[in-house]
């Protein structure tokens, strides 16, 4: 993955970028499912190999584990890290994943020099809460929690 090789950069790039190659030139052209190749159609307008096909998919990854920031620490969730990445030119962002505990939901909203950060752990499980920049994780019980923090004390993706 682009994040672990510490090039989130470049992943943001390819999520936000609307020209080839990205995932949002798939959209751009009228997609509604992965393609299997970034171009997804021939010159003349043939399309290229699988329009429904997962190579590219790891987008859901990204968007889930580095956006969002939703990982498992302990198997099947008991321990969650909510560790959401701000940036992108995004100013929002939400994910939820389904867990044996229930559901889990991280979201975050950038409001000038200000995140608003939800988090919402399940009944038997527990979280710790790192958002990039800061230098402690908060323990988060189950429940929904909400948290402010300045911009100033994030790592910013912009």
């Amino acid at each position: 993955m682009l994040v672990t090789e510490g090039r989130a950069d470049v992943a943001w790039k390819l999520l936000m970028q609307d020209t080839n190659p990205s995932w949002l030139y798939q959209v751009s052209r009228g997609a509604t499912t992965v393609w299997e190749t970034w171009e997804g159609y021939t010159r003349s307008g043939k399309a290229k190999m699988s329009h429904n096909h997962f190579a590219l998919g790891a987008v859901a990854r990204f968007l889930t584990e580095h956006i969002a920031g939703i990982t498992p620490i302990e198997p099947g969730y008991r321990i969650i890290g909510v560790t959401p990445s701000i940036g992108g030119g995004l100013t929002s962002a939400q994910a939820t994943i389904r867990t044996p505990y229930g559901e889990v939901l991280s979201a975050w909203t950038r409001d000038g020099d200000e995140v608003e950060f939800r988090v919402t752990v399940p009944t038997g499980a527990q979280a710790q809460f790192h958002p990039l920049g800061g230098t402690q994780a908060q323990q988060l019980p189950p429940g929904t929690h909400v948290l402010r923090r300045a911009v100033a004390g994030l790592r910013v993706e912009d």
